[in-house]
């Protein structure tokens, strides 16, 4: 236990530098800053231009990961640290706007999962739940103040075990299947209620079903793309036809 308040300071500043780090990445002052010195050193050709301006995927494994070490931290040291709470208070609370808006205009969701990392994510952050509680709980027994204390702990577990079963069976097969309910949706109702995608075009691949991505090449040999990917040849001719390309 000493240790753990020892070390406490360490995780507290952590945290405040994690907020200075959150703050960069929402400036996006470095990637600017390379992409600048890009184009106005090293002369890059008309197809790095179009990379470089061209909004980058949101890489949502790293900053899950990032989320759940932040939050892991802030619950497992804040019996000894009870500052950490609203330092990560105030992280949590700026990066839910800051990144709808740099999902919104910057970043660009390269695969959809349709909902299906939220079973994961609910599940690690009741792990580091009971982990807190854990710790919390050998902190009391170290203290041998009362046992009355740590008797009044052991119902966490029993609710956190209890929240579990009902994620279970309010949640987890409405994430697996479709029309759980004996309510079949068929494709036309997803046409009608939807978009315009039928049900395997949202929720599978996108390589399966978009078109092929044209590649840049000189007028005078477009006509050869036609015999090269035929009729997978997505939009980017300027509408032009087989005919046409001949």
């Amino acid at each position: 236990m000493g240790a753990f308040c020892d070390v406490s300071p360490f995780w507290l500043n952590y945290l405040l530098q994690r907020n200075l780090g959150a703050a960069l990445d929402i400036s996006q002052l470095v990637k600017l800053g390379r992409d600048g010195l890009s184009r106005k050193l090293l002369h890059p050709t008309p197809r790095e231009l179009l990379e470089l301006t061209a909004p980058p995927p949101f890489d949502y494994a790293s900053h899950y990961n990032n989320f759940l070490f932040y939050i892991t931290v802030a619950l497992v040291f804040a019996p000894f640290q009870p500052l950490v709470l609203p330092v990560a208070t105030f992280y949590f609370t700026a990066e839910s706007y800051l990144k709808k808006y740099l999902l919104m205009y910057v970043f660009v969701t390269k695969h959809e999962s349709g909902g299906g990392f939220w079973g994961l994510i609910v599940n690690r952050v009741l792990a580091a739940t009971l982990l807190s509680n854990i710790v919390a709980t050998i902190f009391v027994i170290a203290r041998r103040e009362s046992y009355v204390q740590i008797i009044l702990m052991a119902p966490l577990f029993a609710v956190l075990g209890g929240f579990k079963y009902a994620c279970i069976k309010a949640f987890d097969d409405d994430q697996r299947f479709y029309g759980k309910r004996g309510k079949k949706v068929s494709d036309d109702v997803v046409m009608e209620k939807g978009n315009g995608k039928s049900m395997d075009i949202r929720f599978e691949h996108p390589a399966l079903h978009s078109k092929l991505i044209v590649p840049m090449v000189n007028t005078r040999g477009q006509h050869i793309l036609w015999d090269a990917y035929g009729n997978g040849l997505g939009t980017g001719l300027g509408g032009m036809t087989h005919g046409q390309g001949r």
